[in-house]
């Protein structure tokens, strides 16, 4: 084991470097709760779209309401549970090990909320982007 990552020398962080860590962690695990809920709203509303366009209308069907879009995506990702490529995590896995390698920890905080806003962002934007797909693809109808 000698080399490795986990067994050289770790800064002591100070009482003020501390605590900026945990307002850091606890800020993220806040922003996380917000964009998740969000994240769910606009799916349904975006899924309430959809449906009205692809689905209600071609095949006469009830058209669903956003409310109802939340309900049945909220309802979606309880049943199926989302598992990261491999590949991903390998990458994120190396892009770790460096960063841990520089033992310093305001860079490992840098790191993970850099990692965290690309997740949130891709969280938010995917469903806008699935809309603007549907709505162009919806005025071909």
């Amino acid at each position: 084991m000698e080399g490795h990552i986990w067994t050289k020398p770790v800064k002591k962080l100070s009482v003020p470097e501390r605590m900026a860590m945990e307002i850091a962690g606890y800020s993220i695990w806040f922003v996380m709760a917000i964009a998740s809920i969000l994240g769910a709203i606009i799916r349904g509303v975006v899924f309430s779209f959809l449906w009205g366009w692809f689905v209600a209308e071609p095949f006469r069907l009830a058209s669903v309401s956003m409310i109802q879009g939340v309900g049945i995506i909220l309802i979606f990702n309880c049943l199926v549970h989302r598992i990261p490529s491999l590949s991903s995590e390998v990458v994120n896995i190396s892009a770790l090990s460096k960063v841990e390698e520089q033992q310093d920890p305001l860079v490992m905080k840098d790191w993970i909320c850099t990692m965290f806003a690309r997740s949130e962002v891709a969280t938010l934007a995917n469903p806008l982007l699935v809309f603007t797909v549907g709505w162009v693809l919806h005025l071909f109808l």
